[in-house]
């Protein structure tokens, strides 16, 4: 009989031999035996089923969130009035859009200037060199006021009722209905701002220059163009149903990651789960956003409208979408590492207080079961348990 002392417990013989190969012995302080542990479990099909139900909810949920974001957008800052009017508030103080206003303006009330009808043929015919500066001076004399009027507050109300006037048109033409909308044939929505040309002729008027019955505001005076939006009136359709479900895409969205995470077999490691794939939407999102704005950006230069004024427009109307992106974003980041963190903690928490002892089950787990390492031998030997049985 060999002499050499047995690897295992009084009264246990080798653990059972089912599974795959054994892992390395595993050493803790419940385990002074290195008894190995048996080897990776099979996954029942129960925790099988619910991975796969918990992968399907996460998918879905991460398919509905950009949607459920672009819908609350559309609604809140383009189909409700006070929120479509205090998203384009802030592009009356934007210089871009001043500076197109004025120069806009300008030229519409000087592009009938008829200097020979102002002094004469006869006086033009004698003196011809006087025309151009004669012209260029009235230009100037409109353009500086133009721009003082567009840098004070009453530019600023003219804009926000103009934009109020036409929001009834914008939803119509979203709702696919009859509107006043003006829109050309490229794609550029007009802005009535008349109000602001004729102002802009009585700031030159009460700075004491006369001005010729040719200068006063004509009947298209102040139609500034402004915005592209040939690719909202291609999209109607889309937009009407992201309108319509506005309150169910992003509801039903956080219920379907919620529902991935509680349905997962281990939960805490489906809350990491859960925020990357939150955190990969998200940042396909935005570089959908970036694409999207060089396309807008792209087909408003060739629709002629100044670069720097499409940009800001952008910017304005799609700020609220792209910062709920990034707080979403974040939100993911979170979820990343509490998940991680939980995991580490509960690893941890295993590694000290193992379940099942040694790893298998049956292996006795407190120094009062019979059989528990170092239990006086005479009181142990009892059987393990039938589910460790070979």
């Amino acid at each position: 009989m060999s002499n050499e002392r047995s690897p295992y417990p009084p009264g246990y013989g080798a653990p059972p031999t089912y599974g795959p190969p054994h892992y390395p012995p595993q050493y803790s302080a419940h385990n002074p035996y290195q008894i190995p542990y048996p080897g990776r479990y099979p996954v029942p099909p129960r925790k099988r089923g619910r991975a796969i139900l918990a992968t399907l909810l996460l998918l879905l949920g991460c398919l509905l969130l950009p949607l459920g974001i672009a819908s609350v957008w559309l609604h809140t800052a383009i189909m409700d009035e006070d929120g479509y009017v205090s998203t384009v508030k802030p592009l009356a103080r934007d210089p871009a859009i001043q500076a197109a206003v004025a120069d806009t303006i300008t030229e519409q009330l000087t592009a009938g200037l008829d200097v020979g009808g102002l002094l004469g043929d006869s006086l033009l015919d004698e003196l011809p060199f006087i025309g151009a500066p004669i012209s260029g001076g009235l230009a100037t004399l409109v353009k500086k006021g133009a721009e003082q009027l567009v840098a004070t507050e009453f530019f600023a109300t003219v804009w926000t009722t103009a934009n109020r006037s036409l929001h009834p048109s914008i939803v119509a033409l979203v709702r696919g209905e009859e509107g006043s909308l003006q829109i050309g044939q490229d794609g550029v929505l007009v802005m009535d701002l008349g109000e602001l040309a004729g102002r802009v002729l009585k700031r030159v008027q009460d700075s004491g220059l006369p001005l010729p019955p040719m200068l006063q505001p004509a009947a298209g005076s102040g139609r500034i163009p402004l915005f592209h939006v040939r690719y909202l009136v291609e999209g109607r359709a889309v937009a009407q149903v992201l309108d319509s479900l506005w309150v169910v895409l992003p509801i039903l969205a956080l219920l379907l990651l919620t529902g991935a995470m509680l349905s997962a077999p281990h939960r805490t490691r489906w809350v990491a789960v859960t925020g990357g794939a939150i955190v990969v939407t998200m940042g396909l999102t935005q570089l959908g956003l970036l694409l999207a704005r060089d396309l807008y950006l792209k087909a408003a230069d060739e629709a002629g409208l100044p670069w720097d004024t499409s940009a800001a427009f952008w910017q304005v109307t799609t700020r609220t979408m792209v910062t709920a992106g990034f707080v979403i974003l974040a939100v993911g980041v979170a979820m990343i590492i509490v998940g991680i963190v939980a995991g580490l903690v509960a690893g941890e928490r295993q590694r000290r207080h193992p379940a099942g002892g040694g790893g298998y089950p049956g292996y006795p787990t407190h120094p009062g079961h019979p059989g528990y390492p170092g239990y006086p031998p005479g009181q142990s030997g009892g059987p393990i348990s039938r589910s460790a049985r070979p």
